[in-house]
């Protein structure tokens, strides 16, 4: 017996969920998702969480925007748990106190207060934060409103909120084994359980995104890396709630390291690129090492041991998460470029917490509304709109990639803004490593 809906969707991380939520909610079209495990069992149940700020440019700061007041009104009305924890800034002798923040001041008054901040003179910051080792602090700058949440408890909430919707089908454990073309567009997807018919077909699958791809005779310009993460037990100290933060002075094969508090007391540090690294290799999402390589947890002792005021922490093991990183650090959201029914929704490079649901807004527009401008005036203190044409899957093969803020070519951005000697500001590296002042083109 073949099936159909409006809407297939594959995928059924945070990406997906999300998808399937806002057509479910927005729109009259029906959806069916698939997804070849279970719950969690990707990208993005191994994720840590972070909703924060990106500063990488304009399209990645609105789309962090519509994320974070997600985040709220999930909080607001089912008692999720966003643990705003806030994210920190630590200025570090030779850097200027107060560090320069040039953020738009429509974006300083976005009504989720995503870019409020307090600014802390050094007794102060240490008063409020004493795990944080004083030696050549000059103060800090503290973002309240930042924090974090715990996937599989989204995940969990997005499926309670999709089962009381008649016109979703949400199928765990189902794998989408053949995408059908007829004429230059799928017309049936194969999957373990059976056959569907469907009008459009969305790629929410993260890591796995060029496996789905190649199932319609297409391809990508996605590449799945491994990221890091290792525990301190912290807990053994008790320093309280500590806030996203750069790891001073730390770097893992050129990548930043980012540090946050977690549930219980721990400390959690990860690994973060802002887009694909040439001179890393390619993780299969089915086949993979799951533990951190082995000198990740190691390397972090002395940092813990420097700057850190924790003696009774150690850094023990973690996991590995896999981003969907792509070639220019932007994600990849629009119509194939050979199959017109196939649409993209990959490629956050390992953003996709924050920016779940500003994609899936996205991906509702052109489905919707045949549109690549969605109204972000909810997000903003005035009206305003975000043309998200430039993320475009052919813009690789067209020769127009988009450029990260203060990107010069290489290959990521380090974990704060940092001397020669690698002292200065520990900025959280999810949100920039570079001056904010510096200028990107914004293409949306």
């Amino acid at each position: 017996m073949t099936r159909s809906a409006d809407v297939a969707i594959i995928g059924g991380g945070v990406v997906g969920l999300s998808i399937a939520y806002e057509l479910a909610t927005q729109t009259e079209l029906s959806v069916a998702l698939f997804d070849k495990e279970g719950p969690g069992s990707g990208t993005s149940g191994r994720s840590a969480g972070v909703i924060c700020r990106h500063d990488q440019g304009p399209v990645y700061q609105r789309l962090s925007l519509i994320g974070h007041a997600r985040m709220q009104e999930f909080a607001r009305e089912h008692e999720f748990g966003f643990n705003t924890w806030g994210s920190l800034t630590i200025v570090r002798d030779p850097d200027a106190f107060p560090p320069k923040d040039d953020v738009p001041e429509e974006l300083a008054a976005a009504p989720s207060g995503m870019y409020e901040n307090e600014l802390l003179e050094r007794d102060a910051l240490l008063q409020r934060f004493p795990w944080i080792a004083p030696e050549g602090v000059l103060g800090g700058v503290f973002e309240p409103n930042i924090g974090f949440v715990n996937p599989f408890e989204l995940i969990d909430l997005y499926r309670r909120l999709l089962k009381a919707q008649p016109s979703v089908t949400v199928d765990y454990g189902n794998p989408v084994l053949e995408l059908r073309t007829d004429g230059g567009l799928i017309s049936e997807v194969a999957t373990r359980r059976g056959l569907w018919r469907a009008k459009t077909v969305v790629n929410a699958s993260g890591a796995w995104a060029n496996k789905v791809a190649a199932l319609a005779g297409t391809s990508l310009h996605i590449t799945p890396q491994r990221m890091n993460v290792a525990l301190a037990t912290a807990y053994d100290d008790e320093p309280g709630p500590v806030p996203l933060h750069g790891a001073p002075s730390m770097s893992w094969e050129g990548d930043g390291v980012w540090c946050r508090g977690e549930i219980g007391g721990a400390l959690l540090f990860g690994q973060h690129r802002d887009k694909t690294r040439a001179d890393q290799g390619t993780a299969d999402p089915d086949h993979f090492d799951k533990l951190p390589d082995a000198g990740f947890a190691p390397s972090l002792v002395p940092q813990l041991e420097t700057f850190y005021r924790l003696p009774k922490s150690k850094v023990v093991s973690g996991w590995t998460c896999v981003y969907d990183t792509s070639d220019d650090g932007y994600p990849v959201i629009g119509r194939d470029g050979r199959i017109s029914n196939l649409v993209h929704a990959v490629g956050m490079n390992g953003h996709g917490m924050t920016i779940h649901a500003g994609v899936a807004r996205c991906v509702r527009a052109i489905l919707a509304e045949d549109s690549t401008k969605i109204d972000i005036s909810d997000v903003l203190p005035s009206e305003g709109q975000l043309d998200f044409s430039v993320l475009r899957p052919s813009r690789f093969e067209e020769g127009q990639p988009l450029a990260l803020r203060g990107d010069s070519g290489g290959h990521g951005i380090p974990s704060g803004r940092t001397d020669s000697h690698g002292r200065g500001l520990d900025s959280s590296p999810l949100r920039t490593g570079v001056s904010r002042s510096e200028g990107v083109p914004d293409g949306g």
